[in-house]
């Protein structure tokens, strides 16, 4: 597996790859690597000739500066866990290598995300989601890779990519793969290494709260049974929930109490605080 840390090792492995016809499948990530990571490489190894993963930590999406500094970065051993994949390439460049400097500065571009920058994380995280597609429009111009994958545990993300993708025309076909989750239910996160005992054992009852509302939602007492879920985490010691809403699959539209609750369209979204870490999870209604 080749460890590349520059835009020139890109392009010339890159145009190895484009010199004998072969496809190229992309993970982007941010380290911290756990296997529903790896699961995303498995699945672009099965729709690519080569799978290329990046770890880059990217100061221009994160809008709070202490969530930066303590993200966790594990390089060593994530190296060490892709050498026994699929994934042919890893790139890890610094900041420096990636914008020209030591900070992004200011976005040469404002993207046009629609209304999937003022819905659930989008107006939780101010800034969040443009920060994404900046980094994400510069490493899809500058790699050009055939299919790019990403896990549905960032759900709103994955929407917003395929939004930028369309707008900006980057001929990139984008790939969902399912939240993987640990046994008891916690969705994988790389997050999830932050967590205190106490919390990493409180966790998981963000997932029972999203199963138990999946089959006991009604339109017509929707809104009492979030409330007695977020009354249920929030009686945890280390979980605060932030939100717990219904929303539109694509469109990110918050539920009203339409009959339609259970014919596809809608989706449970969760973002909880586990002392001081922040996670997400998400899931369908049944």
């Amino acid at each position: 597996m080749h460890v590349l840390r520059s835009w020139n090792e890109i392009e010339d492995w890159r145009q190895t790859l484009r010199k004998h016809g072969q496809s190229l499948g992309f993970v982007p990530t941010m380290g911290a690597l756990h296997p529903g990571h790896l699961s995303l490489v498995a699945l672009a190894q099965k729709q690519c000739d080569r799978v290329l993963m990046s770890i880059f930590v990217n100061p221009a999406q994160f809008n709070r500066s202490e969530d930066l500094v303590h993200y966790p970065r594990t390089e060593a051993a994530d190296v060490a866990m892709l050498r026994n994949t699929a994934c042919d390439a890893v790139f890890i460049p610094d900041v420096a290598e990636v914008y020209g400097s030591s900070e992004p500065g200011p976005s040469p571009k404002h993207y046009d995300l629609g209304e999937l920058e003022i819905a659930l994380e989008g107006a939780h995280r101010p800034g969040h989601f443009q920060g994404v597609a900046r980094i994400l429009d510069l490493f899809f111009r500058r790699i050009e890779p055939e299919a790019a994958f990403f896990g549905e545990k960032d759900f709103q993300q994955l929407a917003v990519v395929r939004r930028l993708v369309e707008t900006e025309a980057l001929g990139v076909r984008i790939v969902g793969g399912p939240t993987h989750r640990e046994s008891d239910g916690l969705a994988m996160s790389s997050r999830n290494l932050r967590l205190t005992p106490e919390a990493r054992a409180q966790a998981p009852a963000i997932y029972r709260e999203l199963s138990r509302l999946s089959t006991s939602l009604t339109p017509d007492h929707w809104q009492a049974e979030l409330a007695r879920s977020v009354d249920v985490l929030n009686q945890f010691s280390t979980l605060e929930v932030e939100y717990l809403e219904i929303a539109d699959r694509d469109q990110f539209h918050p539920y009203a109490g339409s009959p339609d609750l259970h014919q596809g369209r809608w989706r449970l979204f969760a973002a909880v605080h586990a002392s001081g870490v922040r996670l997400i999870d998400n899931g369908p209604i049944e």
